[in-house]
């Protein structure tokens, strides 16, 4: 059982569908991985998005270890865009070896990458 965390959703709540990239950031264990869990059921229970609209990848899971660069993940990401109605919700993209060539970033107006300031740094 999680405790939602109302206070950060209703900050966040509002850039939603901006065209800013929202970066969720802080120190190690504090709950971003909670926090961004609880944004991808918010936009699915709003109507925002169905399931195929939102790419959700935590390069610290198993399935993903083989994207472990900057343009591995900027292709596996680009093979499941098929419009502009996605949300892309990255955990831990901070373990990617070399973040240079991920251009991604640039281009997305609906990305909430997740980055850990302390301890995770590899």
């Amino acid at each position: 059982m999680y405790i939602k965390r109302e206070y950060y959703l209703e900050i966040i709540r509002r850039y939603y569908d901006s065209n800013l990239i929202k970066v969720i950031s802080g120190v190690r264990r504090c709950g971003k991985s909670v926090l961004l869990s609880q944004i991808k059921d918010e936009i699915l229970y709003l109507g925002k998005a169905n399931e195929e609209h939102i790419i959700f990848v935590n390069l610290e899971d198993f399935k993903f270890m083989s994207l472990n660069n900057a343009n591995k993940l900027n292709s596996y990401i680009n093979k499941l865009i098929k419009d502009d109605k996605k949300y892309f919700l990255l955990m831990k993209f901070n373990i990617l070896i070399n973040l240079k060539g991920f251009s991604f970033f640039k281009s997305n107006k609906k990305c909430f990458p997740i980055y850990s300031a302390i301890a995770e740094d590899r």
